[in-house]
């Protein structure tokens, strides 16, 4: 119950596979996710979040989205973080030159570099 409580939080862009989408897709769940496929929940994320599941052939790709089982649900929040890491170490990566842009679109004039 906590765990679902912190993924839940994270406001991630996952979809839960409603009960009726399930019966209508029950026989491709469950060639995808064993043979416990209906039984168990599912989430939709478009596929290209989940790479390496789909390189894996662990989900059910359909219509562009990743039909991806609970037991997964740890690779989904590992890629999502991974994902949002990779973001801030980016807009991080170069302060001095981001602060420069900022300025310069501010229209502060001509800025001196500074090296660190």
């Amino acid at each position: 119950m906590e765990r679902q409580q912190f993924v839940d939080g994270l406001g991630l862009e996952w979809e839960k596979v409603e009960e009726d989408e399930k019966r209508e897709l029950s026989q491709e769940l469950a060639a995808a996710g064993g043979k416990k496929g209906e039984d168990q929940g599912w989430y939709k994320v478009d596929w290209e979040r989940v790479p390496e599941l789909v390189e894996g052939r662990r989900v059910l790709l359909k219509r562009g989205k990743a039909y991806v089982p609970v037991r997964e649900q740890m690779s989904l929040v590992v890629t999502e973080f991974t994902r949002r890491l990779d973001d801030a170490l980016e807009v991080c990566r170069n302060p001095i030159s981001l602060n420069m842009r900022f300025s310069a679109s501010i229209g502060l004039g001509k800025l001196t570099r500074f090296t660190i």
